[in-house]
């Protein structure tokens, strides 16, 4: 029974301590002075989507340089405020690109299954039509052909259906109301732009980077 006992104070312990590590690099991850943005923004993707059992792609383009304490700083927490937004909606997967050219630009995303043929397969109830009578019927669309009464209302009811999948996906997968105020809060003293693309599926930062060292 004492064994048994001390193996599951072991277990309680372990927990604990990795909570606390968790919340010591969610508050501020000393990496962060260490590092800079880049390393922390990948351990922070890698862990969120570890913790929430869903994939983060994590990209970067160009040379990342050192920003200002306070840009840095700020930086991730609204960047790593967006991946948490994202991954508590579940989506399919969530993408957290970096592009550093005249200013460092991260996009946070939402990936969710809303291109043509998920959607065209939804609205048919996943009856998909053959591929041949597809590539006709929208070629005639695309042309502009006089189409049969009762055809010409199947393909708006499908249009409708696209929408209205598009639309729910995008309300589904948007960030809080009350994160995109925090967000946006940080941003301004700092000087980071902040642009909600992609119907609220994605958000975008823009930071200007300070002049590199002669």
């Amino acid at each position: 029974a004492a064994r048994r006992e001390a193996s599951l104070l072991v277990g309680m312990v372990q927990q604990t301590l990795e909570a606390t590590k968790s919340f010591i690099f969610d508050v501020r991850p000393m990496v962060l002075d260490d590092l800079g943005l880049l390393p922390t923004l990948r351990r922070a993707a890698r862990d969120r989507g570890r913790r929430a059992g869903i994939p983060v792609e994590f990209d970067s383009a160009g040379a990342d340089r050192r920003l200002p304490i306070d840009v840095e700083s700020g930086l991730f927490r609204m960047i790593d405020q967006a991946l948490a937004g994202y991954l508590a909606a579940r989506p399919e997967r969530v993408s957290l690109r970096l592009d550093w050219s005249d200013a460092v630009e991260a996009v946070v995303e939402a990936i969710v299954p809303t291109g043509p043929a998920e959607l065209r397969a939804a609205a048919a109830e996943g009856a998909p039509e053959p591929a041949r009578t597809a590539r006709r019927r929208d070629r005639r669309e695309d042309e502009g052909a006089e189409l049969p009464p009762a055809l010409a209302a199947l393909i708006e009811e499908r249009r409708t259906k696209e929408a209205a999948l598009a639309e729910e996906a995008s309300a589904r997968y948007r960030l809080p109301e009350a994160a995109l105020r925090d967000i946006r809060a940080r941003a301004v003293p700092i000087g980071v732009e902040v642009e909600i693309v992609d119907g609220g599926r994605a958000i975008r930062f823009r930071a200007p980077l300070p002049p590199e060292p002669s």
